[in-house]
């Protein structure tokens, strides 16, 4: 109980004292490379030639991530991603956030350590293949198979509009044809069994037969 005293007498007596010389010192180095750390820095006291220690602050550093990770007060990792810092891959055999997911892939396949596709491959000895390379492997087939894909709607828009415009053509053809038969005054129909005699017209559409 006495220490207890003491040690509160001391920080009152540390915060009532003339901090007219304190000099803050600088910040420590940090406690961690990334993933968030620790630095402190002190104010000291250097009256009479004696420096006492009147304040501490400490503040966040090294607030970063690998691996575009986010650092919400500690790094959350992208699928795919473990460690403090967001620095290692998934151990083989498992995939997704936090890398707690496990495979189902034969055992020729890689499993894909962000989504946990089973990419089939066929490796020379001693060839492995890195992340990096599946994943542009693996966006090379999606990215091809969307092409092919909106090529295919292009092709069949052109065909259906091709279609409709010589459709177009058509029906406008056969009716400028039907009105240059009507104003040559020619009323005529040939078949084979249908025959009719021809009436001629003038232009203001009355017959001129006598």
């Amino acid at each position: 109980m006495l220490f207890l005293l003491l040690f509160f007498a001391f920080l009152c007596s540390a915060a009532s004292e003339d901090c007219s010389n304190c000099t803050w010192s600088l910040w420590g180095t940090c406690t961690h490379r990334c993933g968030g750390g620790i630095q402190k820095r002190t104010r000291l006291n250097q009256n009479n030639s004696i420096s006492k220690i009147v304040q501490v602050q400490n503040r966040t550093c090294n607030a970063i991530c690998e691996n575009n990770g986010l650092f919400e007060g500690m790094c959350v990792c992208n699928a795919g991603f473990r460690g403090k810092c967001c620095q290692l891959d998934c151990d083989d055999g498992y995939f997704g956030d936090g890398c707690n997911s496990t495979c189902n892939c034969p055992t020729d396949a890689i499993c894909d350590k962000e989504t946990g596709a089973c990419l089939l491959e066929i490796l020379s000895p001693g060839h492995s293949i890195s992340k990096e390379e599946t994943s542009t492997r693996l966006y090379v087939i999606i990215g091809s198979g969307i092409g092919v894909f909106f090529i295919l709607q292009i092709l069949i828009v052109i065909l259906i509009v091709s279609y409709k415009g010589r459709k177009r053509r058509k029906a406008e053809m056969d009716d400028r044809l039907d009105k240059e038969k009507f104003w040559s005054g020619k009323t005529t129909l040939d078949g084979p069994e249908n025959h009719y005699e021809e009436i001629p017209f003038d232009k203001k559409g009355e017959t001129t037969a006598k």
